[in-house]
């Protein structure tokens, strides 16, 4: 399956914008991930995800959103809201185009 990728969540809004219609099922799926630091078991990276399937190819978005240190609560919280306003704003879009809203990730 061919994939098309973007690091930016307004670029995935618009490419699903275009492909108001066609998404497969008129699912879109997100999540955030936690990815575990190689410098260290404490500190976690936060990625959000967005995805759905159209005419056989799978589009995403990963956007690095920064990370969890669990030492600073008011940073990890900005982390939180910026990784929020990224879903939110993918959410939102698929609302307007009457898509489903699901969790989780397809994976090709």
């Amino acid at each position: 399956m061919a994939k098309v990728k973007f690091n930016q969540p307004s670029e995935f809004c618009a490419e699903m914008e275009k492909d108001d219609g066609d998404i497969d099922r008129k699912i879109v799926r997100t999540t955030m991930s936690y990815i575990v630091s190689k410098m260290s078991p404490n500190i976690h990276h936060v990625m959000v995800l967005g995805t759905y399937s159209v005419a056989g190819q799978l589009v995403e978005v990963e956007k690095y959103c920064g990370d969890i240190w669990r030492i600073n609560q008011e940073q990890d919280d900005k982390v939180m809201a910026r990784a929020k306003s990224y879903i939110a704003e993918i959410e939102e879009t698929a609302k307007i185009l009457n898509l489903e809203i699901r969790s989780g990730e397809l994976q090709d």
